[in-house]
């Protein structure tokens, strides 16, 4: 068994980020073009992997990563326990039904409505997901990994997710391999 995990390709976040702009105020911001030919050029890097299974995360940035990359090559899960910390917006999801109009070709029935951290209730607007959360459930994924067998696995996600598991903060489109800790 193999395991990869890729980070997404520059989104519309990272690129105002990069560029000193304004953060676009965008809900489950999308891929930019150079972040799309990242994805393309990953697609030669990962065919000599023989990449059995992908796990995605159900934000756009990743899901269109992972289509770029893995679309005929191998089947595409979309799984939420690696879905980005929600910082800001960009970090907020979408229902399944809005993925599903969106991605026709993958599943999106098994998601909860609303998957990504939601503010505790009666609170109103948007709220940081807490770092307890965060590593708890980041933690939880990271477990599930060890019931991976006997398949070469690519997991698409999110930079602070990666950099929580590995210590590592990953380029966009980055393939890192990484080896489970039995815990």
């Amino acid at each position: 068994m193999a395991i990869y995990f890729i980070r997404h390709g520059q989104s519309v976040f990272n690129a105002a980020s990069l560029n000193g702009e304004p953060i676009p105020d965008i809900v489950d911001v999308p891929l930019t073009g150079e972040g799309r030919q990242q994805a393309r050029d990953l697609k030669t890097q990962v065919k000599e992997l023989d990449i059995d299974h992908v796990i995605c995360s159900p934000l756009t940035r990743a899901i269109q990563t992972a289509l770029c990359a893995f679309e005929d090559v191998a089947p595409i899960t979309i799984a939420s326990g690696h879905h980005e910390k929600l910082c800001s917006p960009c970090d907020m999801g979408r229902s399944p039904a809005a993925l599903a109009r969106d991605f026709p070709g993958l599943s999106f029935g098994h998601l909860p409505e609303k998957w990504w951290y939601q503010t505790p209730a009666g609170r109103d607007g948007f709220e940081e997901e807490p770092d307890d959360h965060f590593f708890a459930r980041v933690r939880a994924f990271e477990r599930s990994l060890q019931t991976l067998s006997g398949k070469t696995v690519a997991i698409v996600g999110h930079g602070l997710v990666f950099k929580a598991i590995t210590g590592k903060i990953m380029s966009n489109c980055e393939l890192l391999p990484f080896e489970p800790q039995m815990v």
